[in-house]
């Protein structure tokens, strides 16, 4: 057998298959489990090998060895295989199966054949050889070929030569860095549709016996979790694996299985659509359970941290100066969130809900503009200086003028104002100015 290479093969007929059932089948234990494993299917380069095994079935090296390797036993007049779709959903599903324990017996302790019957197929023959490591489908074709085995390990060979089987099909997958091979062989062929070769990843589902299971392990991917209070994050993922005794070439492999998380205090955070949503600050855990070999529990700390809100800034002038009896003005002030507004002297200046300021006397007016705070956004306040000027008012003439030095301080033109004085009261009153049309000093001078 060469190095990390693996085949075995399985020629059953059907009277043979029902002595088999009823005399040396094994069964596993009642528990089975679903699981699923991601595949890369290769059935363009598997059906390839339909050409090798029928240029084989009629070229001069159909021959295999009699049980006492002295002769070789020549097959003639045998005839081409049929490739089979039904056969090659067959094998598919046999393949992935073979991913995980590599045996002719299922990994749900069922016999091989009992596949056939999933698709709906009842062949009066089944044939099934399974590979694991070769490359490709004329890697894979050769080891099957067995030439230099003796009778003993010619299984694969007498499979492919047998003149009982009219149809054939192939599944190919690779899984976990390995491919695996398998051969169904049938008669009558089953007529199935041809179907175009999928050569895509898929999830294969797979029954397996918990009884088959001789090692298992589960973590969680992260290990623990940290959410800010209001904020979301992906769940953890569940990392799944097992291994059966025929597991080739060994050691634990992906699985995938069904789970569900559960929270020990939903005060904390929630579980909904994928995510888990903060919610008070605090500490809590998330919980699971899968079914392998046993129950086995993951337990994922969870950290809610208090939301960190995004700042803001409002934007507005920082000071306006105006005039008693201007007319209303507007702050246009924004910001990310709702504003409020507020006057510390609204006997100098008032503000209303949208902005407008109304000045009412000369002072001086701080306008205070609140930015809210959101579970986004942490609240924002900005000031505002707005001073009020005195208007100006026109100026008033006093009543009495004093004919004095300090109100004319040129003498001659005081002696000159004195002649409108004309009650002689040392001052000039209203209706004495008014009276004065032209004032000359020195000169020829009026009066009105």
């Amino acid at each position: 057998m060469k190095a990390m290479l693996k085949r075995k093969a399985l020629f059953i007929m059907m009277l043979i298959l029902a002595f088999a059932m009823t005399g040396n089948m094994t069964f596993a234990a009642d528990g089975k489990i679903q699981v699923s494993i991601t595949a890369q299917y290769g059935q363009t380069e598997a059906r390839t090998m339909l050409s090798m095994i029928n240029s084989f079935r009629t070229g001069n090296e159909a021959w295999a060895w009699d049980k006492t390797d002295s002769n070789k036993v020549q097959y003639k007049d045998l005839k081409n295989l049929t490739y089979d779709y039904g056969l090659e959903k067959v094998a598919m599903q046999r393949a992935a199966e073979i991913a995980l324990g590599f045996e002719h017996e299922r990994p749900n302790g069922e016999e091989c054949f009992t596949a056939y019957a999933e698709q709906g197929l009842s062949p009066n023959a089944k044939g099934e050889n399974i590979a694991a490591g070769q490359t490709s489908a004329s890697e894979v074709f050769t080891s099957w070929q067995e030439t230099d085995e003796p009778y003993s390990g010619q299984g694969h060979r007498r499979n492919m030569l047998a003149e009982k089987f009219t149809a054939v099909g192939i599944g190919h997958v690779y899984y976990n860095g390995t491919h695996f091979w398998v051969q169904e062989f049938g008669s009558p062929a089953s007529g199935t549709a041809q179907t175009a070769a999928d050569d895509s990843v898929e999830n294969v589902n797979v029954e397996v016996a918990q009884s088959k299971i001789t090692s298992a392990a589960v973590t969680a991917s992260p290990q623990k979790l940290t959410v800010a209070s209001g904020g979301a994050t992906e769940l953890p993922q569940l990392d799944a694996k097992i291994q059966l005794a025929e597991t080739w070439p060994g050691g634990l492999v992906p699985v995938e299985a069904p789970y569900t998380w559960r929270l020990a205090d939903s005060q904390y955070a929630s579980v909904s659509g994928g995510k888990l949503a903060g919610g008070k600050a605090g500490t809590t855990n998330l919980t699971t359970s899968v079914t392998l070999d046993r129950e086995r529990s993951v337990t994922v700390p969870v950290q809610v941290t208090a939301a960190v809100k995004k700042t803001q800034t409002i934007a507005a002038a920082d000071s306006f100066t105006k005039t008693e009896g201007d007319a209303p003005f507007q702050l246009n002030a924004s910001a990310k969130t709702k504003l409020t507004y507020g006057s510390n002297n609204e006997s100098v200046a008032t503000v209303s809900n949208d902005g407008t300021v109304t000045v009412h006397s000369a002072g001086t007016a701080v306008i205070t503009i609140t930015a809210a705070a959101t579970d986004e956004y942490q609240e924002a306040v900005k000031k505002i200086t707005v001073m009020v000027k005195e208007k100006n008012k026109p100026v008033e003439n006093p009543k009495e003028v004093i004919i004095d030095a300090l109100n004319f301080p040129d003498e001659n033109f005081r002696a000159c104002v004195e002649t409108y004085d004309t009650n002689r009261d040392g001052s000039l009153s209203v209706e004495e100015r008014n009276a004065v049309t032209y004032i000359g000093v020195g000169a020829k001078k009026s009066r009105g």
